[in-house]
């Protein structure tokens, strides 16, 4: 197809009509008008285009326009400019689409600020975001040390406590085989004294009949029988008693192992 002056008048007309360049460069709205005026030119007997082919000619009236308008102006000086219907329309195209073009730089500009005031914004929130967690970090860094202290103060308390009671419980185990060792010496002495007070009787009871010795020496042994069961008793319980002792003196060991391991 090729195309006539009246042709691109046409194609102005529908482009005016339409406000194809009152909306934004590349933008969907812009792009439907555009699409809307190739339907109408289409739609006459002498058109047959497409989108890129109409705007590719505006492109080039537009330009040819305001080469020749500033040849014209540096020629006569900016007056007595004489041009036609279509240029007229033309122009106000032109200045159409720069006054759209100029909206589109101000929101661009608009939204640039808007985007670095909320960058600097989040900056911020994340610098004073920072600056938070380090000063909880050092305010659980300094909780935890002190809890490790106290955590260490508390183990040392408690190993003293051992040691402490581990000592009287040695100490009460020496003097309890001290006791035990003179029950044993004041038994044994006891005893030999018995039996030597039994030998004494026996010798003066020489001359006694048989059957009253023989009652005599009965008792003693019975007696004597007595004294070793409460001698043993005495022994069993002194024994029980250290048993005990060691098995505390165990658990005590036992549970500070495990308080330190924890």
């Amino acid at each position: 197809m090729v195309w006539k002056e009246d042709m691109d008048y046409t194609m102005l007309q529908e482009m005016a009509a339409e406000g194809v360049l009152h909306h934004k460069s590349k933008s969907r709205n812009r792009g439907v008008s555009w699409q809307k005026v190739v339907e109408r030119l289409n739609a006459l007997p002498s058109f047959d285009v497409n989108t890129k082919s109409v705007r590719d000619r505006f492109n080039l009236l537009a330009k040819k326009y305001k080469v020749k308008m500033g040849k014209q102006e540096r020629a006569t000086g900016g007056g007595g400019i004489e041009v036609t219907e279509a240029e007229n329309l033309l122009e106000e195209l032109i200045a159409m689409e720069e006054d759209a073009n100029e909206r589109a730089d101000e929101e661009s500009r608009a939204r640039q600020i808007v985007e670095d005031e909320d960058k600097a914004k989040a900056i911020e929130m994340r610098k004073r975001a920072m600056e938070s967690m380090g000063e909880t970090r050092e305010r659980l860094g300094k909780k935890n040390e002190e809890k490790r202290r106290r955590s260490g103060n508390q183990s040392m308390v408690f190993l003293e406590k051992a040691i402490e009671t581990k000592q009287k419980m040695q100490e009460e185990e020496k003097r309890a085989r001290e006791e035990e060792r003179r029950d044993q010496q004041e038994i044994q002495t006891a005893f030999l004294r018995q039996l030597e007070v039994s030998q004494q009787q026996h010798a003066a009871q020489s001359n006694m009949t048989e059957q009253h010795l023989l009652q005599s020496i009965a008792m003693q042994q019975q007696q004597q029988q007595q004294q070793m069961q409460q001698f043993s008793a005495m022994q069993n319980n002194m024994m029980a008693l250290m048993e005990q002792q060691r098995q505390q003196s165990e658990m005590i060991l036992e549970l500070f192992k495990k308080t330190n391991n924890n």
